[in-house]
């Protein structure tokens, strides 16, 4: 089946990319390893590119709006401390509507949107539902990576059954 090709470009497009670090009391022997994580990720980023870091636990908190500075990323990041239940999903969906407003008009500020959630577990508690973040993220064209932080203690059998968080929609 013939498709027409709306755009098409041999250099490399900036990103816009949410950060999302879970720090729900589970996270308390994790989270420096997920700060760690977090901050390599970010001095990986080039100049050209944004990010904003999204703290969630029982709430979901924007702790930098998108910017390209290093520094206010890594403060942000730094300032993560673990406590409450997991609000994955409200997180995801928060994001998702925040990357939506990187959208650019025109062909020439065309970004990535990517989301990368650093996380040990399951969402607990949550304000909407898998459905409804899943049907947002298939129609943002918007790559979710999740990022899995594992004990050093979890056992093969925990790691086996494990399930995966969300495929990536883009």
């Amino acid at each position: 089946m013939k498709q027409e090709v709306g755009y098409f470009s041999r250099t490399s497009l900036s990103l816009s990319v949410s950060l999302l670090l879970d720090s729900s009391a589970s996270m308390e022997d994790k989270m420096r390893t997920t700060q760690e994580a977090a901050l390599e990720f970010v001095r990986s980023l080039r100049p050209e590119d944004q990010a904003q870091v999204i703290d969630f636990d029982s709430r979901v908190s924007v702790l930098a709006p998108f910017t390209s500075s290093k520094a206010d990323l890594e403060k942000a990041i730094a300032s993560t401390v673990p406590g409450g239940s997991t609000s994955l999903y409200t997180a995801l969906y928060i994001a998702l509507r925040e990357l939506k407003k990187t959208e650019t008009r025109g062909m020439e500020d065309r970004r990535r949107r990517a989301v990368v959630v650093l996380t040990d577990g399951e969402d607990t508690s949550s304000l909407v539902s898998y459905e409804e973040v899943l049907e947002l993220a298939k129609r943002s064209e918007t790559a979710i990576y999740a990022v899995g932080i594992r004990s050093k203690d979890t056992t093969a059998t925990e790691r086996a059954t494990a399930r995966p968080i969300s495929r990536s929609a883009s």
